[in-house]
C-alpha cells in the first residue's frame, strides 16, 4: 500500500496498483485466437461436408433423371429412338420456322416370316440389324427411331425428297448385305419418304410417308417410294 499525506494533512490508504504481466496478456489472447480460428476451422469443414453431401446428391438425382429420361426415349430392344421420342422430334421439326426435312419409313418385308420360320431371337437379331445399320448411315443431326414392331423412321435433317432418294437407296443396299447370314437369306426393307412442306401436321406427314411405303411394296418391294 502507499501512504500520503493529502492537504487536510490527513493520510490516506490508496488501493493497491496491480500492472499485469504483458507476456501473459498476450499469450492468453493468442490462445483465444487459435481457439476461435479452430472454432472457425471445424464450422468450415463442417460445412463443406454437408455442402459436398448435398451436391452428391443433387448430381445422384439429376443423373438419375436423365438416365430415367434416356430409358423413356429409346427402344430397349434396338438401341434407337421410341415412337414417344420420335413424335417429339417429328413435332419440334415441323415448328422450327426454316426447318426442311424429309421422312423416310422402313418397313421389314415379310417379318412375319422370319419370326415363325426362325423364331423370335432371330427376328429380334434381323430388327437390331437393320436399326444398327441406319444409325451407322445418318448423320449427326438425324433421328433413327423404331416406331412399330418391324417399322423404322428416319428424320433426315436439311434433305429435299430428291436429295433423300438416293441416300436411302445406299441405305437399302447397306440394310441387304448386313442381313446376310441372320436368318438364312437377305431381308429386305421397304422404304417410303415424305418431304415436310408447309401446312403438314404430323399425321398427314406419316400417312405420305406411309402410303410410299405401300406403294413400294406393291410394286414388288421396290427398295425406295417418294
Amino acid at each position: 500500500h502507499t501512504r500520503f499525506r493529502n492537504v487536510t494533512g490527513v493520510q490516506t490508504c490508496a488501493l493497491p496498483i496491480w500492472i499485469p504481466n504483458i507476456q501473459e496478456l498476450k499469450a492468453g489472447l493468442a490462445r483465444e485466437v487459435r481457439a476461435l480460428k479452430n472454432l472457425a476451422r471445424d464450422r468450415e469443414e463442417r460445412w463443406q461436408a454437408t455442402v459436398a453431401i448435398f451436391e452428391e446428391r443433387v448430381q445422384r438425382l439429376e443423373n438419375e433423371l436423365k438416365a430415367s429420361q434416356r430409358e423413356a426415349s429409346i427402344d430397349p430392344l434396338t438401341g434407337v429412338a421410341n415412337r414417344r421420342a420420335f413424335d417429339r422430334v417429328l413435332r419440334t421439326s415441323m415448328e422450327t420456322p426454316g426447318r426442311r426435312f424429309t421422312l423416310a419409313i422402313f418397313d421389314v418385308d415379310d417379318f412375319k416370316r422370319i419370326n415363325d420360320g426362325s423364331g423370335h431371337s432371330k427376328g429380334d437379331e434381323a430388327l437390331r440389324n437393320v436399326a444398327d445399320t441406319l444409325k451407322s448411315a445418318v448423320r449427326g443431326d438425324d433421328v433413327v427411331a423404331r416406331i412399330g414392331g418391324d417399322e423404322f423412321a428416319l428424320i433426315a435433317s436439311g434433305l429435299t425428297l430428291h436429295q433423300a432418294d438416293r441416300r436411302m437407296r445406299s441405305m437399302m443396299a447397306m440394310l441387304a448385305e448386313a442381313s446376310m447370314g441372320i436368318v438364312g437369306s437377305i431381308v429386305t426393307v421397304s422404304c417410303g419418304m415424305a418431304e415436310f412442306s408447309a401446312g403438314d401436321t404430323p399425321q398427314s406427314l406419316m400417312t405420305r410417308a406411309d402410303e410410299a411405303v405401300y406403294e413400294a411394296k406393291r410394286q414388288g418391294r421396290k427398295p425406295v417410294s417418294c
